[in-house]
């Protein structure tokens, strides 16, 4: 959609937005909203209902500004019309003065904007080390104290200095501060997530529900120890900070992971160098998709303390690799049933030979029944030799998935691959 036909539309919906009664606004007050230099403009329902629509629209546009900052740019542009209100307003006015709200929406999107999000649960050993689109650095790091004594805040202060071993993850993103937040918080999760994933065997607490387990948190949905969040902008160094309340889970200097110049060999046996370039990608397939969502989960599975959720969670790794590798299938809110019933997937995708896959097959049905039980009867006992073996499963096939996800970059490709496994007409 260009500018003048994004103008066409929105046109209508902002007229309807600001020429219902003011009596019912006023009696309803839906939503209110103020402007120092513009006044106050309060909507009834059906008017707070069409600014909604017309935000939603805006945000079809541009994508790379925040919510928060799109919808007070919209209200701040509804209130320049309140002198009109009472003689009725023109689409004619609505339309010559949209140009300048989209221009100023465009310019925030073009913003650059470094981010960097204190993070914990890694002994970093290194000057600084970079995965996935995340450089993580201590907080005596040059670059960090270059960019901190640009910034002030709103009350003129400057941030105040970093410890000299607190980590942070630094990403840089091109759009509005806000949406930059809000991006880079959810893929430092992603690359922790992925850490997680990779460090399991150097996890000496990842299966001992009663001892120490470290863990890696972001700010979502786990609050971290430490929570700071800030930015610096193209637009004006701006400073945000979000502070968390410290997880049940306290990490522990003994049991943090070590990142250090072995680090990225260990990784490597591991699909380290296929993670990381997934957690780049921009166009990520269908299965590059459900790949990641199922190292989520796997990681989820290893900083969960309860055993019946720990099971559960390894389960639906399973269930999200396995699910269908197809982009239109991935807006679909219904129930998708995967490729292959899980145990047979596992059994393709791990077994070698009919009798390795006879037994893995067997296996995982075995360990469905305590899925269902744990569901649908609130079972809470779970047997710890069972819980490992899940979890190796799970562990083992996003691995081997990961191995070959350049296999599988168009829809259906692994789709296809799985059923030609279980038919005999693909490679061993």
């Amino acid at each position: 959609m260009n500018k003048e036909q994004l103008i066409n539309a929105l046109v209508p919906i902002i007229h309807a937005a600001l020429s219902g009664d003011p009596d019912v606004a006023r009696a309803e007050t839906a939503t209110q909203f103020f402007f120092k230099d513009s006044g106050s403009l309060t909507l009834s329902h059906a008017e707070a209902a069409k600014l909604r629509e017309a935000s939603i629209l805006i945000s079809r546009v541009f994508p790379k500004v925040s919510d928060r900052t799109r919808d007070q740019e919209l209200k701040r542009f509804c209130c320049r019309f309140i002198p009109e209100l009472k003689a009725g307003i023109q689409r004619e006015s609505i339309a010559a003065a949209l140009p300048v709200l989209l221009d100023c929406l465009q310019s925030f999107s073009e913003d650059s904007t470094t981010v960097y999000i204190e993070v914990c649960g890694l002994d970093l050993q290194l000057p600084e080390w970079t995965f996935g689109p995340a450089r993580f650095m201590k907080g005596n790091h040059p670059e960090i104290e270059t960019d901190r004594s640009q910034i002030t805040t709103l009350d003129g202060y400057k941030p105040d200095p970093l410890k000299a071993d607190q980590i942070v993850a630094q990403i840089r993103v091109q759009g509005e501060a806000g949406y930059a937040v809000d991006t880079v918080v959810k893929r430092v999760g992603e690359v922790l997530d992925v850490i997680q994933f990779l460090s399991l065997r150097e996890n000496p607490g990842s299966w001992e529900p009663d001892g120490l387990c470290f863990g890696f948190y972001c700010c979502e949905p786990i609050p971290p120890i430490s929570s700071n969040i800030w930015s610096l902008t193209s637009r004006g160094p701006t400073w945000s900070s979000s502070k968390g309340i410290p997880p049940v889970i306290v990490t522990v200097p003994n049991v943090r992971f070590v990142v250090n110049d072995k680090t990225d060999s260990r990784f490597a046996e591991r699909a380290g160098e296929h993670l990381s370039s997934l957690l780049v990608e921009l166009a990520p397939s269908a299965f590059d998709q459900n790949l990641l969502t199922a190292i989520t989960w796997v990681a989820n599975a290893i900083r969960e303390r309860n055993l019946a959720r720990k099971y559960l969670s390894f389960y639906v790794a399973v269930e999200a690799l396995f699910g269908r590798d197809k982009l239109e299938w991935k807006e679909s809110e219904g129930f998708q049933k995967p490729i292959l019933p899980i145990p047979e997937g596992i059994a393709f995708i791990l077994g070698r030979g009919v009798d390795g896959r006879r037994k893995l097959s067997s296996q995982m049905s075995d360990l469905a029944k305590t899925r269902n039980r744990i569901v649908h009867r609130g079972y809470t006992e779970i047997d710890e030799t069972d819980l490992r073996l899940l979890g190796s499963h799970a562990w083992s096939c996003c691995w081997q998935a990961a191995l070959r996800r350049e296999q599988f970059r168009q829809d259906d490709s692994f789709h296809d691959w799985l059923l030609d496994r279980k038919f005999g007409n693909a490679d061993e």
